[in-house]
């Protein structure tokens, strides 16, 4: 009850624990006894794991409440309490094998399938984009006028990336011109140009 109390729960738990039944249909909570919380939590991205591994869309609490008693099992078989080196603790495969949450456990392996990298990995846009303010901080703490910088930029490895991205919002090779002028023109150690000329598009 203490974590109960800390957390402001006294008027959610108590009522939840009421409802669990000994073997005489009595109610089995003692609000004067200490009652043991035991929790398995797992990051969405572990659930996304989980979610490849069965095969099954988890982007929903839904969706992951018809697999809590799997994901429970799972959990409990993985970081479980052993009683020695041979046999597991007596308690923990109770708590392992017979409980369940609001559905009979389904006749499914789980297990969890980690993301691949790719071998000829195309860069997000957003990495692109990233990685184009990146060097925009970098030309103005060097002090690049937007001629020097401009030209940086065109050779950097990120252009055609660049040319992608803008062709696709309808945008072409000035509107990056325009942008990279004008994140220049936000850091006040740049030391501001105009001219721009000598610019060797690669296409």
């Amino acid at each position: 009850m203490p974590c109960v109390k800390d957390k402001g729960e006294e008027n959610l738990w108590p009522k939840i624990w009421e409802t669990k039944l000994d073997a005489a249909w009595e109610s089995a909570y003692n609000p004067e006894k200490t009652v043991w919380r035991l929790e398995g939590r797992a990051h969405h991205s572990v659930i996304e794991q989980f979610a490849r591994g069965i095969k099954k869309d988890l982007r929903s609490f839904k969706a992951v409440s018809e697999h809590l008693t799997g994901l429970w099992q799972y959990t409990m078989n993985n970081f479980r309490l052993d009683a020695d080196q041979n046999y597991i603790d007596p308690f923990w495969q109770y708590l392992r094998d017979d409980l369940v949450f609001y559905h009979d456990a389904k006749a499914i392996e789980y297990k969890r399938v980690y993301k691949t990298t790719d071998q000829n990995p195309t860069p997000s846009d957003r990495a692109v984009m990233v990685c184009f303010g990146m060097l925009c901080s970098l030309y103005a703490k060097n002090q690049f006028n937007l001629n020097k910088a401009s030209n940086a930029l065109v050779n950097s490895g990120i252009w055609a990336n660049l040319c992608s991205i803008y062709v696709s919002r309808g945008l072409d090779a000035d509107d990056i011109l325009c942008d990279l002028e004008s994140k220049l023109n936000k850091f006040p150690f740049y030391r501001k140009q105009s001219a721009v000329a000598d610019i060797v598009y690669p296409f």
